[in-house]
């Protein structure tokens, strides 16, 4: 497990990190701005992530995402109702 990692390697890194370490993940909280660091933007998309993310709602309500595809990182938790009221 890793906590709020940065990207720290290319994507040659990434494929060696997973062929060592295969059950990697990568806990974040939504909307840390650290977690995308460096920005792809202004490095070419040089660094990439290594294991598999796992995003935890910035409301702290217990949701979470494993794994997330795009349609899921767009609209993630967003009006979203997960208490029960009785």
């Amino acid at each position: 497990y890793t906590y709020g990692q940065p990207r720290v390697g290319n994507h040659a890194f990434a494929r060696l990190y997973k062929q060592r370490v295969p059950h990697t993940f990568r806990i974040v909280n939504e909307g840390d701005p650290f977690t995308s660091l460096p920005m792809p933007a202004c490095c070419g998309g040089l660094y990439k992530h290594a294991g598999l993310d796992v995003v935890l709602d910035e409301g702290c309500t217990g949701n979470i995402l494993v794994g997330p595809n795009v349609v899921e990182t767009l609209f993630r938790f967003t009006k979203v109702g997960t208490n029960i009221s009785m």
